[in-house]
């Protein structure tokens, strides 16, 4: 069987590893391997869609602890499609695996930012502004939202326990209050505006 040409990035990769002299002909291999994977994972959640990620939730989310549920849950059930099972084999090996220079042992993937923690933390991030850029007219249809007549902005109230929560990870995501704000208030009429006329309806539509 012909082995399959490698990309430049790949043969570049390999070239490297050799130069270095720290891995064996196996672990060049493994850890080809492991590039190719997390590459492709990190591109499948790249390509996601916000609704295809968070569906639709019944219960209300008031506080911290029901936004970190809900984000990791759907998360976490959103990036088994991704069948990330090789990374962590390959992980695992790596953790056995005896070093030249055994000063190396314990963070050699951490160098290349291949270790578990980084995956994980690209991973969340990448998610986390996955949510941000929830369509405010879904987040309205899909989520149980504050009814109270006086509440202030139930959009932005349901985005709030969301900030503590990525704010708590360290994950820094920039939500536009404004923008929220203005398009609640527009679609409740608290901004006095005509929705049949012509123009404001294409203003919605840009949110």
């Amino acid at each position: 069987m012909t082995k399959k040409p490698e990309t430049l990035k790949e043969d570049d990769l390999r070239t490297k590893l050799i130069e270095e002299g720290e891995l064996s002909h196996e672990a060049i291999e493994k850890f080809l391997i492991l590039d190719k994977e997390i590459t492709r994972c990190y591109a499948f959640a790249d390509a996601a869609l916000p609704i295809d990620i968070f569906k639709p939730h019944k219960s209300k989310i008031k506080h911290l602890a029901d936004a970190a549920e809900y984000f990791t849950n759907s998360v976490d059930k959103y990036h088994e499609g991704a069948k990330d099972d090789v990374i962590y084999e390959l992980w695992d090996w790596f953790e056995d695996y005896y070093f030249k220079d055994f000063s190396k042992s314990y963070n050699y993937l951490g160098s290349w930012e291949y270790n578990i923690g980084y995956y994980t933390g690209a991973v969340e991030y990448k998610y986390a502004h996955k949510f941000s850029e929830l369509p405010f007219e879904y987040v309205c249809k899909s989520f149980n939202l504050n009814e109270d007549p006086f509440a202030s902005n139930p959009l932005a109230e349901f985005f709030g326990p969301f900030d503590n929560y990525f704010y708590e990870r360290g994950v820094n995501v920039d939500f536009d209050w404004d923008r929220m704000r203005h398009y609640y208030d527009t679609i409740s009429g608290k901004n006095d505006i005509d929705l049949s006329d012509e123009y404001q309806l294409d203003m919605l539509k840009q949110y």
